[in-house]
């Protein structure tokens, strides 16, 4: 053998073994999606607030990052500076993970002013592991996706969005394409909307639900938190707390007028902002720590509310979680438990119909609700799933009573009566007299069983008491009686319904049930797409409330209509299109005979032995087909040329006053006839009207923050001014209520970037501190800066310690807040001064560093103040008779008294020169607060000398630092 067939044999043993090495490679390759994270911001953030802070921020997100990886079988390859590299088993789990990630970031920055935003790139494909690493396109890929980020995005590739569940690609919007390094063909990408109330629901998608149990006793409460996930094991957690009964029941009041003011005043206004305050407050009182966090981390798709009959009455839905309603972010569901009498005879599934009763303006006298009748019996009669019957106009409570155990889902859009002191009265309005709460109970007693669902689409329809109040009623309302009655859902409203919005949030509601979705999602997509109508002038989508496990699906599969397209638009012109609606290709399609009637499977699957196989040879299918071409042909002709022109319904809008859609019609007709002087002048005279009701609302809103100002500081008057009948006249000594006005804070030294929001976020904290505890009663900042712009004082004016008698009259304020920043050497500190109005004596606080944690800072200065105005103003009484010969204190919890507290009391001689000054002589003993009241308390003696009597002087006895 020579020399160059030896060299050549070592070639080919090369080649071979090169392909051999690089077979075993192409099998060691794993399917993956490998994710890339970084923090945007996370620089500048450093730069401003130091190593520490940056740190400790990098340490949160990572700890988002970590934990939703680990629920979505991902796992963190390496870190990258500030971000990081990750790998996950599915495209799916990914995406998943990602929008838990971002929620998770989003939350626990919520009190930053200058959040860091997390970037996420995302792609799928084939990957070579090795030991600790992973290698290949995929990897590239995904990190050139995060340097596209602008933001908080999620960005994936076009591998990732094929291998997602459709309803998450619905969410995709797509990029421009982009070119990667080495390879000639640009790559398509999307970006991913991860928002709350923008990741939707898939019929078929495994989710998991939130049940949260709560029970109440007294005022301790205690919820049970458990993750329910299809096929998995059901995980608990358990937390007891105290409630703040007053305060609870008093925002619930408070979201109820909101709701009502909105909707009669047809304005939102500031009503919304608002509502979201009142819903964030009830999720802090309502919920523990830990609750509150589970529920804003999760990524469940429904939430079943387990309450007691003594809080069934909250609006649960509208708790805020500090990014959304719960209502709108979850599907929400409610079960009671009540000590009252069920009806055990429940209705049996129906095998193959649904039987829908609708009962339609049964007095004949609401136009707007035969309408909303009318527009429901037409999306339904098509549906060969569906036996349906209308009721309307002149329907007698007779009529109704013999039959509505016959039908599964019942649908009532009418006027109905309201008591709140009878409740078991209150119910439908019909011609001839009323279906009663009373008579919904005597209906289902014996072996009639109750309907399904019932849907009471009237004012009130929804609204209840607690239901474990001692009454001589049957029942706490028409939701009560038919639960009670063995109905296992219904929704109904809280309040008064706006007519139109009501009858459109019903159809947004049906088009999505019988398209298949779950009871409780078809509401949930219903709100959203109400609250996203660009002409939404109430909160009618925030009434409603659904009792029953919202995951039920009435109609489990969607059925394709016989003649006519589904509705792939609002029932109006007026909404907006980024709104969440069925699968695309549920939307339009024609049933051939035979096909399967599509019974619910939640209920039962009906047996089909027929099929649509083999139609295609059939010359009378063919024919039949022809046929029903041809009539939809000329039925689409016929109503295309009778359809109502734009500049008629320009026209129309504009006679009822909707602006708002006259203009868009006049608009749409001008583009096809620019030159028509008439359209011209009601584009014009329509805008101005437009603008005339936006002034008028503006100025009705000035008018009411006027008001609320006056109100504000009369209410601080009175409680000032207003002492028990038992005190002595003339009394100087006694404590009286401790009134706070934050002013503001003066700057000094180099100039501070953002010197409004870090002034307005210190004192805004201190308010809130204040506003904690017993003694301290907060004048509201925004009615503080209003009556100081009124009487035209700077804030600076209102910091002047020679000032602080005429401000803090002015605002019935004993204390004015006020301190100074001051900026220098790249370091912030504050300090803070409370002025006595009456004396101008000023308590302070030493220096604070800002720089590491507003919250921290806050709390320092509010700690050192607070103790140190205790110190100079302790709590000073008066020992007065009672009855029953009992003793007292002349204070009570107004002015700052409460248990567990300790008071010296003192002598007082006759002859005293000063008998309001501080006493002259030792204490001669000791007392301690039992029970408190408005303005007195009661006391025991712990030590003395002699006994305690009337008139004796006491002073709280502080403990010494």
């Amino acid at each position: 053998m020579n020399v160059s067939e030896s060299n050549s044999e070592s070639l080919d043993d090369l080649i071979n073994n090169l392909r051999d090495i690089e077979q075993r490679i192409e099998e060691s390759r794993i399917r993956g999606c490998v994710m890339f994270t970084d923090l945007s911001g996370y620089t500048a953030y450093v730069d401003r607030y130091g190593d520490v802070a940056g740190r400790r921020r990098v340490q949160s997100a990572r700890e988002c990052v970590s934990a939703a990886a680990d629920r979505h079988n991902g796992r963190i390859i390496k870190g990258l500076g500030d971000g990081w590299m990750l790998l996950f088993e599915s495209a799916q789990e990914a995406v998943l993970a990602s929008v838990e990630m971002q929620r998770c970031v989003q939350f626990s920055q919520r009190e930053e002013i200058n959040p860091i935003k997390l970037k996420i790139g995302l792609d799928y494909g084939g990957i070579l592991e090795d030991e600790d690493d992973i290698y290949g396109d995929v990897v590239n890929v995904s990190s050139r996706l995060t340097d596209l980020c602008k933001g908080d995005d999620i960005v994936i590739s076009r591998s990732v969005f094929d291998h997602i569940d459709p309803y998450y690609q619905q969410r995709c919007s797509p990029k421009s394409e982009f070119a990667i390094r080495g390879k000639s063909n640009k790559a398509s990408i999307y970006e991913l909307d991860w928002r709350a109330n923008a990741i939707p629901r898939s019929r078929g998608q495994r989710t998991e639900k939130l049940e949260i149990e709560i029970l109440w006793n007294g005022n301790e409460s205690r919820v049970s938190l458990r993750t329910k996930e299809d096929g998995s094991e059901t995980l608990m957690s358990y937390e007891t707390h105290e409630l703040e009964l007053e305060t609870i029941e008093s925002h619930s009041e408070e979201i109820q007028k909101l709701i009502r003011k909105a909707n009669l005043q047809g304005s939102i206004g500031e009503s919304l902002a608002n509502l979201e305050r009142r819903g964030k407050a009830l999720f802090d009182l309502l919920f523990t720590a830990k609750v509150r966090q589970d529920i804003q981390k999760s990524a469940s798709s429904y939430i079943l509310l387990k309450l007691d009959d003594s809080c069934v009455h909250l609006p649960w839905e509208l708790l805020h979680d500090g990014v959304d309603f719960l209502c709108c972010r979850f599907a929400v569901g409610r079960t009671v438990r009540t000590s009252q009498p069920i009806h055990e005879l429940k209705r049996v599934p129906p095998t193959e119909k649904i039987h829908l009763l609708l009962i339609s303006d049964p007095s004949g006298n609401l136009p707007a609700a035969a309408k909303e009748g009318e527009g429901l019996y037409d999306l339904c009669r098509h549906d060969t799933r569906v036996e349906l019957e209308l009721l309307r106009s002149r329907v007698t409570p007779e009529a109704v009573k013999g039959r509505l155990g016959e039908f599964d889902v019942v649908h009532y859009c009418g006027h109905a009566d309201h008591f709140g002191d009878r409740p078991d009265e209150s119910g439908w309005l019909m011609s001839g007299g009323n279906l009663t709460a009373k008579n919904v109970m005597e209906l289902f007693k014996g072996a009639t069983a109750a309907p399904l669902m019932v849907f009471n689409n009237a004012c009130y329809g929804g609204s209840t008491e607690a239901w474990n109040k001692v009454t001589e009623h049957e029942s706490f309302g028409f939701a009560n009686a038919f639960l009670r009655a063995g109905c296992t859902h219904y929704i109904g409203a809280v309040s008064e319904i706006l007519d139109p919005t009501g009858e459109d949030f019903s159809k947004y509601f049906y088009r999505h049930v019988v398209a298949g979705i779950s009871v409780g999602d078809s509401l949930r997509r219903a709100r959203i797409e109400t609250r996203s109508k660009k002409n939404c002038h109430s909160l009618t989508w925030a009434q409603y409330v659904l009792y029953g496990d919202p995951e039920l699906s009435v109609f489990s599969q969607p059925q394709l209509m016989e003649t006519e397209e589904w509705p792939t638009t609002s029932p109006d012109e007026g909404s907006e299109g980024n709104v969440e609606t069925p699968d695309q290709e549920l939307l339009v399609g024609t049933r051939a005979s035979g096909a399967s009637t599509g019974a619910p499977q939640s209920y039962a699957t009906s047996d089909s032995s027929d099929s649509i196989q083999g139609h295609g040879q059939n010359p009378k299918w063919l024919m039949a087909a022809a046929m029903v071409a041809f009539f939809l042909l000329g039925g689409w002709l016929i109503w295309n040329s009778s359809a109502e022109s734009s500049r008629e319904r320009a026209d129309r809008y504009f006679s009822e006053g909707q602006f708002e859609l006259a203009d868009a019609a006049y608009s749409e007709a001008s583009e096809n006839d620019a030159e028509d002087v008439y359209l011209r002048n009601q584009l014009a005279l329509t805008r101005q009207k437009i603008r005339e009701a936006k002034a008028l609302e503006r100025e009705q809103r000035e008018q009411q923050e006027r008001e609320n100002v006056i109100a504000g500081l009369e209410n601080l008057e009175d409680k000032i001014r207003t002492t028990p009948e038992d005190r002595f006249e003339g009394d100087r000594w006694s404590s009286t209520p401790m009134t706070v006005a934050m002013i503001g804070l003066d700057l000094k030294g180099d100039p501070l970037p953002r010197e409004g929001e870090i002034s307005e976020a210190l004192l805004q904290g201190l308010q809130s501190r204040f506003g904690q505890t017993v003694r301290w009663t907060v004048l509201d900042r925004k009615n503080l800066l209003s009556v100081l712009q009124e009487q035209r004082i700077s804030v600076s004016e209102a910091a002047d310690p020679s000032q602080s008698t005429r401000i803090g009259n002015l605002l019935s304020a004993r204390f004015l807040v006020t301190g100074t920043l001051v900026h220098g050497e790249g370091a912030t500190t504050a300090t803070i001064r409370a002025i006595d109005v009456g004396t101008r004596e000023m308590v302070g606080t030493d220096n604070v560093n800002l720089d590491d944690s507003m919250d921290s800072a806050v709390d320092r200065l509010f700690e050192v103040l607070i103790d140190r105005l205790s110190k100079k103003h302790p709590l000073k009484g008066l020992i007065v008779d009672w009855a029953d010969r009992e003793k007292r204190l002349n204070i009570g919890s107004a002015e700052g008294v409460e248990p567990g507290q300790v008071f010296n009391f003192y002598f007082i001689p006759d002859n005293d020169p000063d008998p309001w000054g501080e006493p002259r002589f030792r204490p001669i003993g000791e007392i301690r607060v039992k029970r408190v009241e408005d303005h007195t308390a009661s006391f025991e003696v712990l030590q003395s000398e002699s006994d305690p009597k009337p008139g004796m002087k006491v002073k709280q006895k502080l403990e010494e630092n």
